[in-house]
């Protein structure tokens, strides 16, 4: 972690601290994860690479790209406290907030260095995930970042990026394409109390063609701002209901869900304050092959058959995924 504030990378500008889109989000080109290095620069660098002229750091660890402000977003600044997360890489700067973004600007972005380069820009789409990306056992930290951030589609629809963004076991090395799992502070702070979830059975729901055996739908649920699901998590092009499913399982966990046509999270229990069940018609979105993919802020929930989710409720003080309140 670096040990002061960094001037911002030639050519960029702080425009301030705004808000998350109120559908979906305010940059849709390339995004990444990194919970260990990220400050500002780093993720101006990155959307400099990929030709982008807007850079928005949200949450302390999450980077998003892209040429305009979508899905209800504006230029229009709100108080600065409200982004007052310490950046991963550099606890000297801020890099957003809980559904808010540091904004940076640069007309000219150009092509940044080849040694500012924090993440490959190798497409998902020519990488088979495997479990040996990250170790196979479930830990109990937030999502680090793996390596695999393909360049964006210059469709003009949203969501576009593509980030694999595993955990890594505390237990064993990082492979070389992760970044080392974040400070066991980070963990969520969960009262004793464990309240069963209102999510419906498994038999009233019908069963999506494709899912993996000995998965059963439980349900559309609601996410929270600090994750309700938050032990693995990918998102982009290659996300389909049988991926995460498969990836999840694979991995150890009891829950698998899918949100806002492209994310998935694993995890083996619903976290702050997520995990009430929803109406069906607000996990809407599909994913790239049609399966089931929530919605905004909306999780399409399977779970290992004959496990039983639950729902943990947080202390009052609200904590952030790192701890230090901070995609």
């Amino acid at each position: 972690m670096r040990g002061t504030q960094e001037a911002l990378a030639a050519g960029w500008s702080e425009i301030g601290c705004i808000a998350e889109g109120t559908s979906g989000r305010a940059l849709t080109g390339a995004s990444y994860v990194d919970a260990k290095a990220m400050t500002k620069n780093t993720c101006a660098n990155f959307c400099a690479s990929k030709g982008f002229t807007y850079a928005g750091i949200e949450w302390s660890q999450e980077c998003y790209c892209g040429n305009s402000l979508t899905n209800g977003a504006s230029k229009n600044t709100v108080a600065g406290d409200q982004c007052s997360n310490a950046c991963a890489g550099n606890q000297y700067e801020t890099c957003g907030g809980p559904q808010r973004l540091s904004l940076l600007f640069n007309p000219t972005p150009g092509k940044a260095p080849a040694s500012s380069a924090v993440v490959s820009s190798t497409p998902v789409s020519t990488v088979k995930p495997s479990p040996s990306v990250v170790s196979s056992a479930p830990v109990s930290v937030p999502v680090s970042v793996s390596s695999v951030v393909p360049t964006p589609s210059t469709s003009a629809k949203p969501q576009t990026s593509n980030v694999l963004i595993p955990s890594v076991s505390s237990s064993a090395a990082p492979s070389s394409s992760a970044a080392p799992v974040p400070s066991s502070s980070a963990k969520p702070t969960p009262v004793s109390s464990v309240v069963p979830s209102s999510t419906p059975s498994a038999p009233s729901l019908p069963i999506p063609s494709g899912l993996p055996a000995g998965w059963a739908p439980a349900g559309c649920v609601n996410d929270s701002s600090h994750r309700t699901l938050n032990q693995w998590a990918a998102a982009g092009d290659v996300v389909t209901m049988s991926f995460c499913v498969a990836q999840c399982s694979q991995k150890g966990f009891q829950l698998a869900g899918l949100e806002y046509g492209r994310e998935c999270y694993c995890g083996n229990t619903f976290l702050n304050n997520g995990g009430s069940a929803l109406p069906a018609s607000t996990c809407s979105m599909k994913c790239k092959d049609g399966s089931p993919c929530g919605g905004n802020w909306a999780l399409n929930v399977f779970k290992k058959v004959n496990s039983t989710p639950h729902r943990r409720s947080l202390k009052a003080k609200h904590h952030a995924r790192h701890g230090h309140n901070i995609f």
